[in-house]
């Protein structure tokens, strides 16, 4: 089942993501065709049998939303016959992650569009975005998309009436701050560095040689703009299209992390949609062969963007970007954390291990 559909998926990304080529925020008549069609499909229905509410807390122009705009929400619109409509929320506007998480798991929100910050409720989990766990970004990806399948029904399905339905890799995740470049642990000591609300990224963040300070990600620019924190770190592209840039003197590529950006929806949701029926598919087939056309478009876009975002980072007179960092250095520092999550959750292990024999 998860073969065909992805199958699909990577058909449609043909005609999907040339909107990824050329420059940021560029767009496509065949995409926009689909949009059209699943507008009109959805004037000529009177009433949907089900909204799905989609909350997440990008910018309304990042990436991720405009796949949502122009992948997810035309294939499941016109595909359902304008019987599922669809709504985006971008921007924290149903609260933030947290909020929005609790929302899909009390049914108040359908579904989401999260970070890994499923951990809080499942600390098994949180080994996905320790510090230097992974190769490369086509290990965590290929990993995210299959065995996480199994990972995340043992240790977050199981607890609660939620279904993974899949991640896209946000990228390396860089360091920025105001006070001086950073190239090694020794530069790091002294400055205070926003992390989100995970016990293990705050130990990992400790350990590179920062002060870890927790805060949603909503009061980052206020924070960056009164002093409460130096710094902090994102993807590249999340700290352009969130504007973090303008706040950071000096961003540092340590590559220290990656993190996946995760498609979840309500149990009773999912439930409801198995037993909606269009010819020979149900809700739940449309709703997964959308994210992972979604996923698809949102992972090119952003590798095609990096280069270009990271050459407007260089022109800006006010931004320096470090290069030469030694992330060997870095690495060797978060080995303790590492073995410290593995001691207090060794059931995780067995992931972790699965993970590591994909190729990089």
């Amino acid at each position: 089942m998860k073969k065909k559909m992805l199958g699909f998926a990577l058909l449609l990304l043909v005609g999907l993501a040339v909107v990824a080529s050329g420059c940021i925020g560029s767009s496509s008549s065949q995409t926009q065709t689909q949009t059209q069609s699943a507008q009109e499909t959805k004037e000529s229905t009177t009433q949907p049998e089900l909204v799905i509410k989609i909350a997440n807390y990008y910018a309304p122009n990042h990436p991720v939303n405009e796949a949502l705009e122009k992948v997810f929400k035309p294939i499941v619109e016109y595909r359902s016959g304008g019987k599922i409509k669809v709504e985006i929320y971008p921007a924290s506007q149903l609260g933030g992650e947290r909020e929005f998480i609790e929302g899909v798991i009390e049914g108040t929100i359908e579904m989401c569009v999260s970070g890994n910050l499923w951990s809080r409720w499942a600390p098994q989990v949180d080994w996905v975005e320790l510090g230097y766990v992974w190769k490369s970004l086509d290990q965590a990806y290929k990993f995210m998309n299959g065995p996480a399948f199994d990972m995340y029904h043992e240790f977050v399905e199981s607890k609660y009436d939620v279904k993974y339905l899949g991640s896209f890799i946000r990228g390396w995740r860089v360091a920025g701050n105001n006070v001086r470049p950073v190239r090694t642990p020794e530069d790091a000591k002294g400055i205070k560095y926003r992390v989100w609300e995970s016990e293990w990224i705050i130990k990992t963040v400790k350990a590179m040689g920062f002060e870890p300070v927790a805060m949603p990600i909503g009061e980052v620019i206020s924070a960056l703009e009164t002093g409460t924190v130096d710094g902090g770190g994102q993807p590249i592209y999340q700290i352009y299209y969130a504007g973090w840039y303008k706040y950071l003197k000096y961003i540092s590529l340590t590559n220290h992390v990656v993190n996946p950006g995760e498609f979840w929806i309500n149990g009773g949701v999912w439930k409801k949609l198995g037993e909606m029926k269009f010819g020979d598919e149900t809700g739940q087939d449309i709703i997964q062969d959308a994210v992972y056309a979604t996923i698809q478009y949102i992972n090119q876009r952003l590798r095609d963007e990096e280069q270009i975002i990271l050459k407007k980072l260089e022109e800006d007179p006010n931004t320096e970007v470090i290069y030469d960092v030694d992330r060997e250095a870095f690495a060797e520092r978060v080995k303790p954390v590492h073995e410290e999550f593995f001691q207090k959750y060794p059931e995780a292990k067995k992931y972790y291990d699965i993970a590591m024999q994909i190729e990089p």
